[in-house]
């Protein structure tokens, strides 16, 4: 009896663990994607939120820019605990990230992301990115590491049984 419970919930817990296949997934969604929803808490312990534009690496860490004197930069100073939220209505598909933030000191790495972000794409006529229109104190780069990703595709059709559609990357 002990044996059929250990087996049942060890097959629930790999059902929606990721493969290679699914991280390359992963990957490609948030390299077609640019902007995503940005979670802090204030130093009072109020949750905010911002939108960021961000460039992801080949690890699924998330690159952003910001400025020293925003509320997401005081709040990450504060508390290095984020999460982050990507959509694709068109797709029914999200990413939801947690895990932490810190700022990249790494002249390559800044000057790489930077470019990234503020090339203007041909399909968005307002360019640059506000944030770089802000006066909130020197542009700094941001770097998240999940310690948890997790995506979801709602176009799939699933037996009632199943209703988890959501496939954890980073679990």
């Amino acid at each position: 009896m002990i044996f059929v419970i250990w087996e049942a919930a060890a097959a629930a817990y790999t059902a929606g663990m990721a493969t290679a296949a699914d991280r390359q997934k992963a990957f490609e969604f948030l390299s077609n994607h640019r902007v995503a929803s940005l979670a802090t808490v204030s130093a009072e312990g109020a949750p905010m939120s911002a939108v960021i534009y961000y460039v992801p690496d080949k690890d699924l860490n998330i690159l952003f820019l910001t400025k020293t004197e925003t509320a997401k930069y005081i709040n990450i100073c504060n508390n290095h605990r984020v999460s982050l939220a990507i959509y694709d209505e068109a797709n029914l598909s999200t990413i939801q990230i947690e895990g932490t933030a810190a700022e990249v000191s790494q002249t390559y790495t800044v000057d790489k992301v930077f470019k990234s972000i503020v090339k203007r794409p041909g399909e968005l006529p307002h360019w640059p990115p506000p944030i770089i229109k802000m006066l909130a104190g020197d542009a700094v780069v941001m770097k998240i590491t999940p310690s948890r990703l997790r995506f979801a595709d709602f176009r799939q059709t699933k037996p009632a049984s199943q209703q988890n559609y959501f496939t954890m990357i980073i679990p």
